[in-house]
Parts: structure tokens; sequence; C-alpha cells
């Protein structure tokens, strides 16, 4: 889930619901894709029709990977 203003990326518990880290983003989140047994996450935003900004991050580590601004047009 994110943060209140979207800037954070927020890793909690399934089962809880606890916080247990929080990942700060480089854009504004806007939706995340995960593989379970992937190593990467992906934050994506859409500030327009014309771009997206896709953040990938380890996800054993959340570290960001790479950062992407993918054209849609």
């Amino acid at each position: 889930m994110f943060g209140p203003n979207g800037t954070d990326l927020v890793i909690a518990d399934p089962a809880t619901g606890e916080s247990l880290e929080v990942v700060p983003l480089q854009t504004p989140g806007g939706f995340v894709w995960s593989d379970p047994d992937g190593p990467f996450l992906v934050v994506g935003y859409r500030e327009n029709r014309r771009e997206a900004t896709l953040q990938v991050l380890d996800a054993a580590t959340y570290a960001t990977v790479a950062v992407v601004e993918l054209p849609l047009e």
C-alpha cells in the first residue's frame, strides 16, 4: 500500500496488517505489480496518457534497481 501522499510504499504483514517497513519512492506510486516468486516489485505511476514511470525494486531488499519512463503513445 502507499503512504498518504503516494511517495512511500508501505510494506505490511498480510496476516496482521502491521506496517513492517516504509520505502521512499522516487515518484508517486499509483499501482504495484508483484510476482510472488519473482525477484522484483514494479511500482508504477501514470501522470498523463503519454507516459508511465516505473520504479523497479528488488523484492528482497526494496532497493531501487531501475527507474524507467515509458512512452504510451
